[in-house]
Protein backbone atom coordinates (compact mmCIF):
# COMPACT_ATOMS: atom_id res chain seq x y z
CA UNK A 1 0.00 0.00 0.00
CA UNK A 2 1.19 3.56 -0.91
CA UNK A 3 -0.24 7.05 0.53
CA UNK A 4 -2.57 8.67 -1.75
CA UNK A 5 -3.42 12.12 -1.82
CA UNK A 6 -7.08 12.09 -2.90
CA UNK A 7 -8.52 15.00 -5.44
CA UNK A 8 -11.69 16.68 -6.49
CA UNK A 9 -14.94 14.44 -6.04
CA UNK A 10 -16.03 13.27 -9.82
CA UNK A 11 -19.18 15.61 -10.54
CA UNK A 12 -21.15 12.83 -11.73
CA UNK A 13 -21.41 11.84 -7.79
CA UNK A 14 -23.04 14.83 -6.58
CA UNK A 15 -26.19 13.96 -9.09
CA UNK A 16 -26.99 10.86 -6.91
CA UNK A 17 -28.32 10.98 -3.40
CA UNK A 18 -28.59 7.98 -0.97
CA UNK A 19 -31.74 6.84 -0.32
CA UNK A 20 -32.89 7.77 -3.58
CA UNK A 21 -30.83 6.08 -5.69
CA UNK A 22 -28.48 2.62 -5.91
CA UNK A 23 -25.33 2.01 -6.46
CA UNK A 24 -26.12 0.79 -9.76
CA UNK A 25 -27.26 4.05 -11.12
CA UNK A 26 -23.90 4.81 -12.14
CA UNK A 27 -22.93 2.16 -14.41
CA UNK A 28 -26.97 2.83 -15.79
CA UNK A 29 -25.94 5.98 -16.30
CA UNK A 30 -22.96 5.70 -18.07
CA UNK A 31 -20.58 7.41 -15.54
CA UNK A 32 -18.50 4.78 -14.57
CA UNK A 33 -15.35 5.70 -16.90
CA UNK A 34 -15.73 9.31 -15.51
CA UNK A 35 -14.97 7.95 -12.11
CA UNK A 36 -11.82 5.91 -12.99
CA UNK A 37 -10.30 8.72 -14.43
CA UNK A 38 -10.55 10.06 -11.11
CA UNK A 39 -9.31 7.37 -9.49
CA UNK A 40 -6.28 6.49 -11.85
CA UNK A 41 -5.28 10.36 -11.21
CA UNK A 42 -5.14 9.55 -7.98
CA UNK A 43 -4.01 5.87 -7.81
CA UNK A 44 -1.56 6.19 -11.11
CA UNK A 45 -3.12 2.92 -12.35
CA UNK A 46 -2.50 0.86 -9.58
CA UNK A 47 -4.80 -1.28 -6.90
CA UNK A 48 -5.26 1.22 -3.78
CA UNK A 49 -4.25 -2.26 -1.79
CA UNK A 50 -1.81 -4.30 -3.00
CA UNK A 51 -0.05 -1.83 -5.80
CA UNK A 52 -0.54 -4.15 -8.48
CA UNK A 53 -1.26 -2.49 -11.61
CA UNK A 54 -4.90 -2.60 -12.68
CA UNK A 55 -5.98 -3.96 -15.90
CA UNK A 56 -8.22 -1.58 -18.32
CA UNK A 57 -10.85 -4.96 -18.42
CA UNK A 58 -13.70 -4.19 -16.19
CA UNK A 59 -13.42 -7.87 -14.75
CA UNK A 60 -9.78 -7.46 -13.04
CA UNK A 61 -10.88 -4.01 -11.30
CA UNK A 62 -13.51 -2.50 -9.65
CA UNK A 63 -14.89 0.44 -7.99
CA UNK A 64 -14.50 -0.82 -4.42
CA UNK A 65 -16.09 1.03 -1.29
CA UNK A 66 -13.38 1.01 1.80
CA UNK A 67 -16.72 1.05 4.23
CA UNK A 68 -18.84 -1.28 2.59
CA UNK A 69 -22.10 0.05 1.43
CA UNK A 70 -24.52 -2.31 3.00
CA UNK A 71 -23.23 -1.72 6.43
CA UNK A 72 -22.83 2.14 5.79
CA UNK A 73 -25.49 3.18 2.78
CA UNK A 74 -24.87 7.15 3.49
CA UNK A 75 -21.49 6.90 1.91
CA UNK A 76 -22.73 5.05 -1.48
CA UNK A 77 -22.15 8.74 -3.33
CA UNK A 78 -18.99 9.60 -0.63
CA UNK A 79 -15.74 10.13 -3.13
CA UNK A 80 -13.24 9.91 0.14
CA UNK A 81 -15.07 6.12 0.29
CA UNK A 82 -13.89 4.74 -2.94
CA UNK A 83 -11.09 3.35 -4.15
CA UNK A 84 -10.09 1.23 -6.98
CA UNK A 85 -9.08 -2.35 -6.30
CA UNK A 86 -8.11 -5.29 -8.49
CA UNK A 87 -10.60 -8.35 -8.26
CA UNK A 88 -7.98 -10.65 -7.78
CA UNK A 89 -9.98 -13.95 -5.77
CA UNK A 90 -8.71 -13.53 -1.83
CA UNK A 91 -7.11 -10.19 -1.80
CA UNK A 92 -7.74 -6.28 -1.64
CA UNK A 93 -11.37 -5.14 -1.53
CA UNK A 94 -13.71 -8.43 -2.70
CA UNK A 95 -11.22 -10.36 0.31
CA UNK A 96 -12.22 -7.36 2.65
CA UNK A 97 -15.82 -7.38 1.39
CA UNK A 98 -16.28 -11.44 1.72
CA UNK A 99 -14.22 -13.11 3.95
CA UNK A 100 -15.96 -13.76 7.09
CA UNK A 101 -13.25 -13.20 9.50
CA UNK A 102 -12.32 -9.93 7.48
CA UNK A 103 -15.51 -8.47 7.67
CA UNK A 104 -15.27 -8.72 11.85
CA UNK A 105 -12.58 -6.11 11.59
CA UNK A 106 -13.00 -2.68 12.64
CA UNK A 107 -12.43 -0.51 9.36
CA UNK A 108 -11.92 2.61 11.18
CA UNK A 109 -8.58 0.52 12.82
CA UNK A 110 -7.22 -0.44 9.31
CA UNK A 111 -5.11 2.13 7.42
CA UNK A 112 -7.30 4.28 4.77
CA UNK A 113 -4.67 4.96 2.35
CA UNK A 114 -5.75 8.32 1.49
CA UNK A 115 -5.81 9.46 5.60
CA UNK A 116 -2.66 6.89 6.64
CA UNK A 117 0.51 6.63 5.30
CA UNK A 118 1.01 2.54 4.95
CA UNK A 119 4.73 3.60 5.49
CA UNK A 120 4.45 4.24 8.55
CA UNK A 121 2.62 0.93 9.57
CA UNK A 122 4.16 -1.79 7.14
CA UNK A 123 7.22 -3.49 6.57
CA UNK A 124 7.94 -5.40 3.20
CA UNK A 125 10.55 -8.29 3.65
CA UNK A 126 12.89 -9.43 1.07
CA UNK A 127 10.55 -13.05 0.41
CA UNK A 128 7.78 -10.55 -0.43
CA UNK A 129 5.86 -10.86 2.99
CA UNK A 130 4.75 -7.86 4.70
CA UNK A 131 5.19 -7.55 8.94
CA UNK A 132 3.82 -4.59 10.93
CA UNK A 133 6.64 -1.84 11.35
CA UNK A 134 9.25 -2.34 14.25
CA UNK A 135 8.59 -0.17 16.88
CA UNK A 136 5.22 0.66 16.70
CA UNK A 137 2.84 1.62 19.75
CA UNK A 138 -0.51 -1.03 20.99
CA UNK A 139 -3.02 0.82 18.69
CA UNK A 140 -0.46 1.52 15.64
CA UNK A 141 0.48 -2.28 15.66
CA UNK A 142 -2.88 -3.23 15.73
CA UNK A 143 -4.06 -0.89 12.86
CA UNK A 144 -0.96 -2.75 10.83
CA UNK A 145 -1.95 -6.15 11.59
CA UNK A 146 -5.51 -5.42 10.56
CA UNK A 147 -4.75 -3.54 7.59
CA UNK A 148 -2.32 -6.66 6.58
CA UNK A 149 -5.24 -9.33 7.42
CA UNK A 150 -8.69 -7.08 6.04
CA UNK A 151 -6.85 -7.53 2.62
CA UNK A 152 -4.84 -10.67 2.94
CA UNK A 153 -1.91 -8.79 2.08
CA UNK A 154 0.57 -11.55 3.57
CA UNK A 155 -1.22 -15.28 2.71
CA UNK A 156 -2.31 -14.64 -0.81
CA UNK A 157 0.31 -16.64 -2.91
CA UNK A 158 -0.02 -14.69 -6.17
CA UNK A 159 0.36 -11.32 -4.58
CA UNK A 160 3.17 -12.39 -2.31
CA UNK A 161 4.91 -14.26 -4.97
CA UNK A 162 4.61 -10.89 -7.24
CA UNK A 163 5.56 -8.65 -4.30
CA UNK A 164 8.97 -10.87 -4.14
CA UNK A 165 10.06 -11.28 -7.92
CA UNK A 166 9.46 -7.42 -8.43
CA UNK A 167 11.57 -7.04 -5.03
CA UNK A 168 14.51 -9.71 -6.23
CA UNK A 169 14.90 -7.59 -9.86
CA UNK A 170 15.49 -4.51 -7.66
CA UNK A 171 17.58 -5.37 -5.03
CA UNK A 172 20.62 -6.32 -6.37
CA UNK A 173 21.19 -2.64 -7.55
CA UNK A 174 19.86 -1.46 -4.07
CA UNK A 175 22.73 -3.61 -2.62
CA UNK A 176 25.15 -2.60 -4.46
CA UNK A 177 24.23 1.71 -3.42
CA UNK A 178 24.26 0.42 0.03
CA UNK A 179 27.84 -1.08 -0.08
CA UNK A 180 28.88 2.18 -1.43
CA UNK A 181 27.73 3.78 1.27
CA UNK A 182 29.25 1.66 3.31
CA UNK A 183 32.54 2.50 1.95
CA UNK A 184 32.10 6.07 1.40
CA UNK A 185 35.06 8.02 2.48
CA UNK A 186 32.88 10.98 4.12
CA UNK A 187 33.32 13.22 0.88
CA UNK A 188 31.02 15.66 -0.27
CA UNK A 189 31.10 14.91 -3.99
CA UNK A 190 30.88 11.17 -3.52
CA UNK A 191 27.98 11.79 -1.09
CA UNK A 192 26.27 13.88 -3.44
CA UNK A 193 26.66 11.20 -6.37
CA UNK A 194 25.27 8.35 -3.94
CA UNK A 195 21.97 10.54 -3.31
CA UNK A 196 21.63 11.70 -6.95
CA UNK A 197 21.72 8.05 -7.62
CA UNK A 198 19.30 6.98 -4.79
CA UNK A 199 16.71 9.60 -6.04
CA UNK A 200 16.80 8.49 -9.62
CA UNK A 201 16.18 5.02 -8.14
CA UNK A 202 13.13 6.58 -6.58
CA UNK A 203 11.98 8.29 -9.68
CA UNK A 204 12.32 5.12 -11.60
CA UNK A 205 10.39 3.07 -9.12
CA UNK A 206 7.10 5.56 -9.08
CA UNK A 207 5.82 3.73 -11.78
CA UNK A 208 6.19 0.22 -10.62
CA UNK A 209 4.14 -2.23 -9.31
CA UNK A 210 4.83 -2.88 -5.54
CA UNK A 211 6.47 0.99 -5.01
CA UNK A 212 6.79 0.79 -1.45
CA UNK A 213 8.13 -2.20 -1.02
CA UNK A 214 10.80 -1.03 -3.34
CA UNK A 215 11.34 2.04 -2.05
CA UNK A 216 11.99 0.76 1.46
CA UNK A 217 15.24 -1.35 -0.39
CA UNK A 218 16.25 2.39 -1.62
CA UNK A 219 15.42 4.05 2.31
CA UNK A 220 16.16 1.26 4.39
CA UNK A 221 19.91 -0.73 4.52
Amino acid sequence: MRFLVRGDAPNCLNLFKHGKDKWSVISQNRKTDEIWQSINKMQQGFCAYCERKLKNNSRSKHLEHFFPRRSNPKLTFSWPNIFGSCSTPNSCGDFKDNNLEAKKIDLNSVCKPDVDNPEGYLVFLSDGKVRPKHGLGVSDKKKALNTIQVFNLDEQSKLVNSRHQAIANEKQLADKFWEAMSDNDGSEEWQKILEDERLEALTRIESQAHRTALKQLWEFN
